[in-house]
């Protein structure tokens, strides 16, 4: 995989369904639950929505595991840093039973879904997606292992890629795993 680049194996952005940065949380729910509808009809594995600009620029992507931690903005007074909170306790070594003792002390998901979603209206796309400010991009010219280390270690099934400081498209776990199968039944 060192030898691979992340640009032969990333699905470029013009392939995914964009949204505008200022659409509501709750909209964007639905566009992206109609987003993924619309990728399943057409037999493509994509599980997020480019969030853009009134420009037309990407500036990030929003997916399902974003909606959830948005849902429940508790999450975010779970960590002392905007980086504790993005990639999540398990990226610090963080056992399962303190992570049960971090969901009790501040009663996450202690409302119902009805409540945390009208709690959501307030929120932007722009204030849930995950953007390359968030450390979760690799480079065109990355290799694909560079991509492997970034889904491993934030937790993400696909990572931004970017090129000249613009967003070029998505590199997504399934893509690396069918290279892999690939390989595999190749040297059966």
């Amino acid at each position: 995989m060192k030898n691979r680049k992340v640009k032969d194996l990333m699905t470029p952005e013009k392939e995914f369904v964009r949204i505008r940065e200022d659409l509501s949380v709750p909209k964007a729910i639905l566009a992206l639950k109609n987003a993924i509808k619309g990728y399943v009809e057409k037999n493509y594995m994509y599980d997020c929505v480019l969030v853009e600009n009134s420009s037309g620029v990407v500036l990030g992507k929003i997916s399902p595991v974003d909606i959830i931690k948005a849902l429940e903005p508790k999450y975010s007074r779970t960590g002392d840093s905007d980086v504790f909170s993005k990639k999540g306790v398990p990226h610090f070594g963080l056992s399962p039973d303190y992570v049960k003792t971090l969901v009790s002390r501040y009663n996450l998901w202690d409302e119902s879904l009805e409540d945390m979603v009208k709690h959501s209206l307030s929120l932007k796309a722009s204030d849930i997606m995950y953007s390359p400010s968030d450390g979760g991009h690799v480079y065109e010219a990355s290799t694909i292992a560079d991509a492997i280390h970034q889904m491993a270690l934030n937790h993400h099934t696909s990572v931004i890629v970017e090129k000249d400081g613009k967003i070029t498209g998505v590199i997504r776990l399934m893509d690396i795993f069918k290279t892999v199968c690939d390989c595999v039944e190749k040297n059966q």
